[in-house]
């Protein structure tokens, strides 16, 4: 035999238990602090509602991004450095191809001085 007689005989008596009981009475102050603690979270500030904020993401978004923000950040950095290595701001590339041979001129004279005594390329 299965169980499902027990809990057929048992459905009318707890629906007879059900229609006797009675919820107990809510206190009567419990209005007022619902209204007022629901009052004290709305009445925060934007800049403490921001700090409290939060924003969930799955982790392998998260490392997603992070990844993209190194390689974007190095990629940068890259790019000021040679920037700023090349004469005038220009890029190499640009001046070269865009002109030929034109922008070409001769280094200044180099004239190399030699001293002796001193230094730190003397032997003993």
């Amino acid at each position: 035999m299965s169980d499902d007689w027990k809990d057929e005989e048992k459905e009318p008596e707890l629906r007879g238990w059900l229609q006797l009981w009675e919820a107990p009475p809510t206190p009567g102050r419990l209005d007022e602090r619902v209204g007022a603690s629901y009052r004290s979270g709305v009445r925060v500030s934007l800049w403490k509602r921001l700090a409290r904020g939060r924003v969930t993401l799955p982790v392998p978004v998260a490392a997603l991004f992070v990844i993209l923000l190194a390689i974007t950040s190095s990629l940068a950095a890259w790019a000021f450095r040679r920037e700023m290595q090349s004469p005038g701001g220009e890029h190499e590339s640009q001046a070269s191809t865009s002109r030929g041979l034109a922008d070409l001129r001769p280094l200044p004279e180099i004239r190399v001085t030699v001293e002796r005594g001193g230094g730190s390329d003397v032997r003993p």
